[in-house]
């Protein structure tokens, strides 16, 4: 999350320097201003948004990863079929956020963690 941070910062910073080298310039009249505005202010908002979403994917993710941590079942639907995960017969894999059957009946099986659900067992 923090390397997109930085870019966006590198990206308002540079864009911030050129506005004020042109305006310092006068090579902008008003409506290239209110223009330019505009467009910094919808860049913004798409940002915003952008951040808003990754973020909601990310605690959504990590409630799944800790729910099979736990030893909770997930419930996994790829290609039309349904699975009941847990940690008898998958294991967590961190570098790819997936699940991989251990041996066994879903041996090899590879199932992304974000198609996954939490199974209310109480």
């Amino acid at each position: 999350m923090i390397h997109y941070w930085l870019i966006v910062i590198l990206i308002v910073l540079v864009v911030a320097f050129v506005v004020q080298l042109l305006v310092r310039l006068e090579l902008l009249n008003p409506k290239a201003k209110f223009i330019l505005g505009v467009s910094l202010l919808a860049f913004a908002i798409m940002i915003a948004i952008f951040t808003y979403n990754q973020d909601n994917k990310n605690n959504t993710t990590k409630v799944l990863i800790e729910a099979f941590l736990q030893n909770k079942n997930l419930q996994c639907a790829i290609d039309n079929k349904i699975f009941d995960v847990n940690n008898t017969s998958f294991n967590f894999v961190s570098g790819t956020l997936s699940l991989v059957g251990k041996e066994g009946k879903y041996y090899k099986t590879t199932i992304p963690i974000e198609l996954c659900k939490v199974i209310d067992s109480e």
